[in-house]
């Protein structure tokens, strides 16, 4: 399943929500969809269901959300360019230069990483 959502960024008010088209889905299904693990080309991170999301293998923290179909981290808004099922881009509403891509971990990266951070995973379960 492929989710897209286009949104256009008002450069005088890029904290406020879009208007939300009647096909777009809902917030609480964008956040089912980010919920798990996920990797950029530098970490892998684990949002979790309660808004928290921790850098694996170390000690950041962000909070993170989606309202009005905008994805935040740590309150900074962020356009969501396209989620599938195992990809997430997202682009600054800051500065449109600074797009991120995420990749899903797969269950082999999952079961690797495990072998390297044991104690990582027991804390963070």
């Amino acid at each position: 399943m492929c989710l897209t959502l286009f949104v256009a960024a008002n450069a005088a008010d890029t904290d406020q929500p879009t208007q939300a088209t009647p096909d777009a889905p809902s917030d609480s299904a964008i956040k089912q969809k980010l919920v798990g693990y996920w990797s950029s080309s530098r970490h892998a991170y684990l949002n979790k269901p309660n808004g928290i999301s921790y850098m694996v293998s170390g000690t950041t923290t962000n909070q993170w959300n989606v309202k009005g179909g905008i994805y935040f981290l740590d309150a900074k808004p962020y356009d969501i360019v396209s989620l599938t099922d195992n990809t997430f881009v997202f682009r600054s509403r800051e500065n449109s230069n600074l797009t991120f891509t995420l990749k899903r971990c797969m269950p082999s990266d999952i079961e690797q990483m495990k072998k390297y951070c044991g104690d990582w995973f027991k804390a963070h379960r």
